[in-house]
């Protein structure tokens, strides 16, 4: 159950995450602001993305789990549990962890057009 329900958080991440990147892109263009934290976000992305391969945890007794929030294998006591959706769970966790700055960049955008407004 707990990895289904990672699942379901996974995709409603790659949801916000891609609106905030349409979001965060016609708001850059509308501004006269510097861009500079649009691309960090792009440059955190990137290296979270990158780094999507190596997140692992255990899940119970002698096993472990790769890939978060899509499971991408399965290693128990020595054995592995390698599929045909390995590697588009891998890409799943690279684009999820590539958007999530530019959820956190959304979520910060808002906030501060709400002092503005103030």
């Amino acid at each position: 159950m707990l990895l289904v329900t990672l699942n379901l958080v996974g995709l409603v991440g790659l949801f916000l995450g891609a609106r905030a990147l349409i979001r965060n892109a016609r708001s850059a263009q509308r501004s006269a602001r510097p861009r500079w934290m649009q691309n960090a976000a792009f440059a955190v992305g990137g290296l979270l993305a990158a780094t999507s391969v190596l997140f692992v945890y255990p899940l119970g007794e002698g096993i472990r789990v790769v890939g978060f929030p899509f499971t991408a294998a399965f290693y128990e006591d020595g054995s592995d549990f390698i599929g045909h959706f390995t590697i588009p769970a891998y890409a799943l966790n690279a684009a999820f962890w590539f958007l999530c700055p530019q959820f956190v960049l959304r979520l910060a955008r808002k906030r501060t057009r709400r002092r503005a407004v103030r």
